[in-house]
C-alpha cells in the first residue's frame, strides 16, 4: 500500500503513557499483550507473552513468546517484488525472543484487550490513509465511528485528528455523498481555515511544527497527534486551494472569494 507520509521516518517507539487509561494489574500466569506503539502508527509493534513474576507495582517480569515489529497490518500482508521480479508476499517480521524481560505495566494489557487496541489503531490508520488519498467513497459514519473508538480507548491524539477530518468532510459534502457546489464549498472552507487559525493560536507547538522548513518530529512531537495533524492540515490546505482554482471567474470578487484569499495567505510556508 502506497502511503503519503510526511518526509520523516520515526524508528524509535513512543510509549503513549498519557493516553493509557486501561487499569490493569498483571497477575502471575496472565497471558499479556505488550504494547509498543510508535509516533507513526505504521511503525507500531507488539509482543505477546506470559507473566512470570511481579517486580513491583509498576513493573512486571514477562516471558516473551514473540515480538513483532514491522509495517505489518496497515498494509495487511503486502505485495512485494522478489528477486525474480514476480509478485510475492511480504509478511511481518517476527522476532522470537523467547526470554524473560521486564516491562512497565503501562505497556501491558490482557491479551484480548491489547489485541483489540492494536487493530483499532491500524483500522484508524487505514481510514486516515484513504482520506489523505482522496478515496471517493468514505462514509461519514466510518469517520465518526473511528473517532468514537479511539476516544473511548484513550487515544485522544487520534480522536483530535479525526475531529479535523470530519470538519473537512462536512465542508465538502452532505448526506449520501452530495458534493457541494464550489461557492458553498469555498464558504465552508473559510470556516475551516478560521478553525485552523484558532488551533494554531491555542497550540503554538503545532503551529511551529507545521510552518517549520524542516519538520522534526523527534524533537517537536510527543505523540501521534502532531505527526498526523501535519499531514491532515497539508491536505486541507491543498484541497482549499483546489476549490479556489475551480471557482468561476465571475465570482472572483465575491465576499467569500476575497475572504478566502485573505485567509489562505496566512498559511504560506517558506
Amino acid at each position: 500500500m502506497k502511503q503519503k507520509l510526511v518526509g520523516t521516518t520515526i524508528a524509535a517507539f513512543l510509549w503513549l503513557i498519557s493516553g493509557h487509561v486501561f487499569a490493569y494489574t498483571p497477575q502471575v500466569g496472565d497471558r499479556v499483550w505488550i504494547d509498543m506503539p510508535a509516533i507513526n502508527i505504521d511503525d507500531d509493534a507488539y509482543g505477546q507473552g506470559k507473566v512470570v513474576a511481579i517486580v513491583n507495582e509498576k513493573r512486571t517480569n514477562v516471558y516473551v513468546q514473540s515480538i513483532i515489529a514491522s509495517k505489518a497490518f496497515s498494509s495487511g500482508i503486502s505485495c512485494a517484488l522478489n528477486t525474480n521480479d514476480t509478485v510475492g508476499w511480504q509478511t511481518p517480521d517476527v522476532l522470537r525472543t523467547e526470554k524473560e524481560e521486564v516491562f512497565s505495566n503501562l505497556q501491558l494489557y490482557p491479551w484480548a484487550v491489547g489485541y483489540n487496541r492494536y487493530y483499532e489503531r491500524q483500522n484508524w490508520l487505514l481510514t486516515f490513509l484513504k482520506w489523505v488519498d482522496r478515496h471517493p467513497v468514505i462514509e461519514r459514519d466510518r469517520l465518526t465511528e473511528g473517532q468514537r473508538i479511539v476516544k473511548e480507548r484513550g487515544m485522544n491524539d487520534l480522536a483530535r485528528v479525526s475531529e479535523l477530518i470530519i470538519m473537512e468532510y462536512d465542508a465538502y459534502q452532505g448526506a449520501n455523498f452530495n458534493i457541494y457546489p464550489i461557492p458553498k464549498r469555498l464558504a465552508n472552507t473559510n470556516k475551516l481555515l478560521e478553525h485552523l487559525q484558532q488551533r494554531f493560536a491555542a497550540e503554538p507547538k503545532l503551529k511551529q511544527l507545521w510552518f517549520a522548513t524542516q519538520r522534526d518530529f523527534t524533537t517537536m512531537n510527543e505523540d501521534s497527534y502532531g505527526f498526523f495533524m501535519i499531514q491532515a492540515i497539508d491536505k486541507i490546505i491543498e484541497d482549499a486551494k483546489k476549490s479556489r482554482r475551480l471557482l468561476s471567474k465571475d465570482l472572483n470578487d465575491s465576499p467569500d472569494a476575497k475572504k478566502f484569499d485573505q485567509l489562505i495567505n496566512q498559511f504560506k510556508r517558506s
